[in-house]
């Protein structure tokens, strides 16, 4: 994913169909003893394998390489459904696919089968509930001279991770919809075991729950014997469709989890339960802790680690990672060391509410001043996807002002309203943040408050005389009251400047009234300027003397 994208691509593995597979069944078929890992494709175009185009909304989970620099036979992109997406996460999940590119052929001796002829393997036993039971694989020693192998034990599904890339294989059913249908196991090691052999291998693992495999080279796509349907939204119209609770007594014998995806970010651990994976089993192998396999994104996005005690998983998020998934294969543990088949836990790094700049706020005195939520914060998931995103802001007064009081309404607006008697102007302060619906807070915002008075109005008015003629001149303004203000002092008047020519009497501050006397020799218009102050709050006006000769 490039940053801000909510529709979820997770993790894509082995296709469910592969085109062209289409030789015998057989329970066991013998194969030469010197098969081993080797090229291959599997390929089934239909599933959507392969990296995704990077458009709206899609997460493009690339896989480090392994330790020994090999090609993974696994794809350089994946995703598949899992519970916990949004509607439009979940419209651009697909069903599971997979590419493998052609691995290295170290075999120095032994007949090989031709990669191009991929064999069908049935369980004769599937659906019987096998013993635990341990099996070998013979695996080529690396750096010898000549072909030997060691013997590797593996005991649990998980084991097949140590010589393969086991992946999920997911089918999508519809919206919200999609079922678990088996694995894909490509070995990425040199293993010199027979094909009959790896795939009793891995039906002896499996318990009975894998029905059969078909094999492309070193690709194994295994199908499991009860396939499990889930829901990748929580909230979806099932009207119709069956319960997709596993009928009662028929676990899974290994276990099988569905995954999850979770919302997560910057300042706020996310703890993934083996309760909120999922899983299917059979009560002596239920999940108490859960297991991570490797990290498919960027480690300078965080690495989740396992919680002793509980085995949750947990993750706490840098800065840097916000609107960027995290994503893990996972393994749940049962009591005896039992692991599940892998599936995957996504986690969305929300982006944190952010504070946006400010410039000092005019409030009236006494007056209920609204500051609307949208100039105070944002956040790019509400702002991007809305509603979709679940997301949402709620706001609180961490301090407040001094002389008056602030308060967030329903909608998010900021009210601050002053007490009734301030003289003068007065400057307040209130500090403000923003947490999110995911608990992400946004950093204090502190809003600075200039407090004043009603503003009168004045008019810009005049009078006539002529100039041997003294006249009285009356200012005119006025206060216009609004709702919750009360005056507590009257229009002070003064003069701001005095007539050019003529002479001007003292001024009435209350009533605005003065006299004018012209100056003889001087006709024309005069003008002062004058004043009007309500506690404070202050404006300036013309009065003109229209001054005409004298008779």
């Amino acid at each position: 994913m490039t940053t801000k994208k909510f529709l979820l691509a997770t993790t894509l593995c082995a296709a469910v169909v592969l085109g062209g597979l289409g030789s015998g069944a057989a329970a066991f078929a013998d194969e030469p003893s010197g098969w081993h890992g080797g090229g291959g494709a599997v390929d089934d175009p239909s599933t959507g394998g392969g990296p995704l185009d990077d458009s709206s909304g899609k997460l493009v989970i690339y896989e480090p390489a392994p330790k020994d620099a090999t090609p993974r036979p696994t794809p350089p992109g994946f995703r598949l459904p899992l519970p916990g997406m949004t509607p439009r996460e979940d419209s651009s999940s697909g069903a599971g696919g997979a590419r493998s590119s052609k691995g290295g052929d170290k075999s120095t001796g032994g007949d090989k089968s031709s990669p191009d002829e991929p064999t069908d393997f049935i369980n004769p036993f599937a659906g019987t509930k096998g013993a635990k039971t341990p099996v070998t694989l013979d695996v080529f020693r690396t750096g010898s001279s000549v072909d030997t192998f060691d013997r590797v034990t593996l005991t649990t599904a998980k084991d097949l991770a140590k010589l393969a890339a086991v992946e999920p294989i997911t089918g999508k059913m519809g919206p919200g919809m999609f079922v678990q249908t088996g694995v894909s196991i490509s070995f990425t090691s040199d293993v010199m075991s027979s094909a009959a052999d790896i795939t009793q291998a891995i039906f002896t693992l499996s318990r009975g729950g894998i029905s059969s495999c078909k094999r492309s080279d070193a690709t194994f796509v295994c199908t499991f014997t009860k396939q499990r349907q889930s829901r990748s939204r929580p909230t979806i119209d099932t009207t119709g469709i069956a319960d997709f609770a596993p009928p009662a007594g028929d676990e899974q014998p290994v276990p099988l989890c569905t995954g999850q995806a979770r919302d997560g970010g910057f300042g706020i651990a996310t703890i993934i339960s083996v309760a909120d994976v999922s899983c299917d089993a059979s009560a002596d192998v239920a999940p108490v802790g859960l297991e991570i396999g490797h990290l498919y994104t960027d480690p300078a996005l965080g690495i989740p680690t396992v919680r002793p005690g509980d085995g949750s998983i947990v993750y706490d998020a840098p800065q840097s990672a916000q609107g960027q998934y995290v994503t893990v294969q996972a393994w749940a543990v049962a009591a005896d060391g039992t692991t599940s088949w892998p599936f995957y836990v996504a986690i969305r790094n929300r982006y944190a509410p952010e504070a946006k700049p400010q410039t000092t706020i005019e409030a009236v005195r006494g007056v209920d001043t609204v500051i609307p939520a949208s100039s105070l914060f944002s956040d790019e998931d509400v702002d991007l996807y809305g509603v979709e995103s679940g997301d949402h802001l709620t706001s609180t007064v961490t301090s407040n002002a001094a002389e008056g009081g602030a308060w967030f309404d329903g909608a998010g607006n900021l009210h601050f309203q002053s007490i009734d008697v301030i003289h003068g102007d007065y400057t307040d302060h209130v500090t403000v943040k923003a947490v999110d619906a995911f608990g992400l807070p946004s950093p204090d915002l502190t809003l600075t408050v200039h407090v004043s008075d009603l503003m009168p109005g004045c008019a810009t008015s005049g009078t006539t005389t002529d100039t041997v003629t003294p006249v009285r001149i009356e200012l005119r303004c006025w206060i216009a009251p609004v709702a919750g203000w009360r005056q507590i002092a009257g229009l002070d008047y003064s003069i701001v400047e005095a007539p050019a020519f003529g002479t001007l009497s003292a001024i009435d501050p209350v009533s605005g009234t003065a006299t004018y006397t012209p100056d003889p020799a001087h006709a024309g218009p005069v003008s002062l300027t004058f004043r009007a102050d309500n506690n404070g709050a202050s404006r300036d006006a013309a009065f003109t003397v229209n001054v005409t000769s004298a008779p």
